[in-house]
């Protein structure tokens, strides 16, 4: 959108009585302007009123400052932009900016010591709003996550996809990962039209950033009420998995949190440090008779108008029971030299769902295969009671801190309570739940 555009389409500050001015006679007028701060009679500009306008050009308190029509016209519209900013983001007008603050007397007494100018207050306003849109390469990764289109910059600056949060530095042996800068450096210009753009960029990224956001707790909080009996928060995880007596207080949890983060209007934020287990995960998982009851039931009711086969791709590969290695996991649903029943029709929604549970069963979706994370896990049970040999799966969390060289748009600890998970989680859980529930009603498990 042309940033013209954009200028006549943002809403210029509320001011009270505004209207009833436009009808004073102009000694008056000039009698309030000579006593209001500096914020103020930006604010009256903002509104482009001609009559107003007039007024300020022709108070003698205020020449010293705007000394041409084409000083108010020049500052008025950065105004509006940094008002813009401002209300947004829910910080006030005055705060990093202490002449907004300032009345009249001491502004003109500052003003002739310095040579103050609406050029001055011009770059000011630039070199404020470019510190509002300029961002640490962990708050650009997460505001990328919303949208398609790379972040507005002047220059030779690499685009957002290309930077990158580096926990620690990265090792000698990590020379295919690109090195970044810690923080993003746009120089503030005169031609100032790229702001419009930038913050329109970072208005659109944080509202859809939130929405997602908001939704997939929503989607938790569902799930949680649709299937009590089955799900647990992955912390902390619940060694009895019965049903919970506070659902209700989980659910509400849900949606409080969802509700919050749908009026959330922060664009910068505090890093924590360190790495938190279970990260990667969504806040529910499955309990594990429920993982037990979907793969016996495939084993004792192979499916077939469903392909249950994996791809050779690390999503759908198996972990053994040693950590690191990878088998064929097709035999971990049946062992070798079991025979299976014959092949059963499920109804065609289960199918789908039982093909949407196996492509997503082994490993957690992360968004990218340099981050793998395992599902489940293989371990030994001396009460197994089962074919599936001596040991039973269960699901993972993981413990481990990442790795030290992963990927700023990977590493999810420091915006943890914001950053959306990937969708195909929450679309795998759903169908995990699906399935076990009729199989559970339908072959009696």
């Amino acid at each position: 959108m042309d940033p013209e555009e954009l200028a006549a389409r943002s809403k210029p500050p509320s001011l009270h009585g505004l209207s009833l001015a436009e009808k004073l006679p102009r000694e008056l007028v000039y009698m309030v302007l000579g006593q209001l701060p500096l914020v103020k009679i930006l604010q009256i500009l903002s509104h482009k009123n001609q009559y107003l306008d007039e007024c300020v050009f022709g108070q003698l308190e205020w020449q010293f400052l705007f000394s041409s029509p084409a000083d108010i016209s020049r500052v008025r519209d950065l105004f509006i932009l940094y008002c813009e900013i401002r209300r947004f983001t829910r910080k006030p007008l005055t705060a990093d900016f202490s002449e907004l603050g300032q009345g009249h007397t001491r502004l003109v007494r500052w003003f002739a010591t310095s040579s103050y100018s609406a050029e001055q207050l011009k770059q000011k306003l630039i070199q404020q709003i470019d510190g509002d849109l300029t961002f640490n390469p962990v708050d650009e990764a997460l505001l990328r996550i919303g949208v398609t289109s790379d972040y507005p910059a002047h220059g030779t600056e690499s685009s957002l996809s290309t930077r990158y949060h580096r926990v620690r530095e990265a090792s000698p042996k990590d020379e295919n990962l690109p090195i970044s800068n810690t923080t993003t450096n746009y120089t503030a210009h005169a031609d100032d039209s790229n702001l419009w753009a930038r913050w329109d960029w970072v208005k659109e990224a944080k509202l859809k950033l939130n929405a997602t956001k908001a939704r997939q707790l929503a989607i938790a909080a569902g799930l949680m009420s649709r299937f009590p009996e089955k799900l647990m928060l992955k912390k902390p995880r619940d060694p009895l998995q019965g049903p919970r007596e506070n659902l209700a207080h989980i659910e509400y949890g849900f949606r409080r949190r969802a509700e919050k983060i749908s009026r959330d209007r922060r664009i910068h934020h505090q890093l924590t440090r360190g790495c938190y287990p279970g990260v990667d995960n969504i806040e529910l998982v499955p309990y594990d008779r429920c993982l037990w009851t979907f793969l016996e039931s495939l084993e004792k009711h192979p499916p077939g108008n469903v392909d249950v086969g994996f791809l050779n791709t690390p999503q759908n590969m198996s972990l053994s029971e040693e950590a690191g290695q990878v088998v064929d996991s097709r035999s971990q649903v049946a062992g070798p030299g079991e025979e299976l029943c014959g092949p059963f029709r499920y109804p065609e929604d289960i199918a789908t769902s039982i093909e949407v549970v196996m492509d997503g069963l082994m490993y957690v979706y992360t968004g990218s295969p340099l981050l793998v994370v395992p599902r489940i896990q293989w371990s030994p049970t001396s009460a197994c009671g089962s074919s599936l040999g001596e040991t039973k799966p269960r699901f993972f969390i993981n413990q481990e801190p990442h790795s030290d060289c992963l990927p700023g748009n990977l590493h999810r600890c420091p915006l943890r309570k914001i950053m959306p998970y990937d969708e195909r989680e929450y679309e795998w859980l759903e169908a995990f739940l699906k399935v076990v529930s009729w199989m559970e009603k339908k072959l009696g498990h």
